[in-house]
């Protein structure tokens, strides 16, 4: 497998790659979940979030995916009539790595 695109987190105005997903223990939880599907082989998991802590409180502000027959959807697709979500449901640890990656396999 290729190196996946990670989620990304805007944290005091810096934008960083996030090693860690959020939005996976909600969609989990869903009785009837949302089943994105992979545009391409950077992107297995189907969607790609952007996340920004504020406040103290970790926010989803942007959702790009893709679910049946490669349709585009974005947060409102989850959240509808939201623009950015209090992720409530998390309650782990945010990997943000720094530098550059010492070996990606291959």
């Amino acid at each position: 497998m290729c190196g996946q695109r990670t989620d990304n987190i805007i944290y005091q105005d810096t934008f960083y790659h996030l090693a860690t997903l959020p939005l996976d223990s909600y969609l989990k939880a869903l009785k009837d979940p949302l089943e994105f599907q992979s545009p391409d082989t950077g992107l297995q998991r189907g969607y790609e979030g952007t996340w920004e802590i504020r406040d103290n409180l970790l926010l989803l502000v942007e959702l790009d995916g893709c679910v049946y027959n490669y349709r585009k959807v974005d947060i409102h697709c989850l959240f509808p009539g939201e623009d950015t979500v209090f992720a409530n449901w998390f309650t782990g640890k945010l990997r943000i790595p720094f530098g550059f990656p010492i070996y990606q396999g291959g």
